[in-house]
C-alpha cells in the first residue's frame, strides 16, 4: 500500500496540465492572428499557407499537428487514472486501518516512510522537468526564428517562393523535434517508476 501511495502520487506531479499547447502557439504566432480566433481557423490558415507555398509538405504539417494533439489527450487520460487511482488507494490504505490490519501507530510510520521517500522522487522528477524545460525553450526559440522569417519572406514586396516552403519546412520540422521532447520526457518519467517500482 505504501508503494502504491508513494508512486501514484508523485506521478501526478509529472502530468499535471501544462500552458503551452505546441501546435496552437504554432498557428498564432505564424499567422498573427487575434487571440478570440478558434484554433480551427487558425489552423485554417497555417494549411492555407502550406497549400499555397509547399502543398507537397501538407500531409506532415497535419501529420504532426494530430500526433501532438493525440500525445496530449492520451496523458490527460492517464492524468485522469492516476487521480481516480490515488483516491482509491487513500480509501484502502484508510480501510486497511478500520478492519485492524494495521494499527494507526503502524500506519502513521508507513506515512511517514513514504513521505520521506515522495522527497526523494520528487527530486528526480523535478530534475526530469527542468531538463525538458530546457530543450523546449530551446526548440521555443528556434520557432521564434522560423516565424520572423517567415513574415519577413511573406510581407516582402516579391514574395520568393521556393524560400516561403523552406521555411514551412523548417517550421515542420521543429514541431516534430517539440514531439520527440516530449515523448523523450514522457518515457524518461515512465522509466522512473518502473525503478522505483523495484525499490520501494
Amino acid at each position: 500500500m505504501k508503494k502504491v501511495i508513494v508512486l501514484l502520487l508523485v506521478a501526478l506531479m509529472m502530468f499535471s496540465t501544462t500552458a503551452m499547447v505546441f501546435a496552437e502557439e504554432t498557428t498564432t504566432e505564424v499567422t498573427n492572428e487575434r487571440p478570440e480566433r478558434t484554433n480551427e481557423e487558425k489552423r485554417a490558415a497555417v494549411t492555407e499557407l502550406y497549400v499555397t507555398y509547399f502543398a507537397e509538405g501538407l500531409d506532415a504539417f497535419n501529420e504532426v499537428i494530430e500526433a501532438h494533439k493525440s500525445f496530449h489527450e492520451s496523458t490527460r487520460t492517464e492524468r485522469e487514472l492516476f487521480k481516480a487511482d490515488v483516491l482509491a488507494a487513500r480509501e484502502a490504505f484508510k480501510e486497511s486501518v478500520k478492519a485492524g490490519d494495521m494499527t494507526r501507530e503502524e500506519a502513521k510510520v508507513i506515512l511517514e516512510q513514504a513521505k520521506a521517500e515522495n522527497v526523494a522522487v520528487k527530486a528526480e522528477v523535478e530534475a526530469i522537468r527542468l531538463l525538458k524545460q530546457a530543450d523546449v525553450e530551446a526548440n521555443k526559440a528556434e520557432m521564434q526564428v522560423a516565424r520572423e522569417s517567415l513574415r519577413a519572406a511573406l510581407e516582402s514586396e516579391v514574395i520568393d517562393n521556393a524560400l516561403v516552403a523552406s521555411i514551412l519546412n523548417q517550421m515542420t520540422g521543429l514541431m516534430n523535434t517539440h514531439l520527440d521532447i516530449d515523448y523523450l520526457y514522457y518515457d524518461m518519467i515512465h522509466e522512473l517508476f518502473d525503478t522505483q517500482d523495484n525499490i520501494i
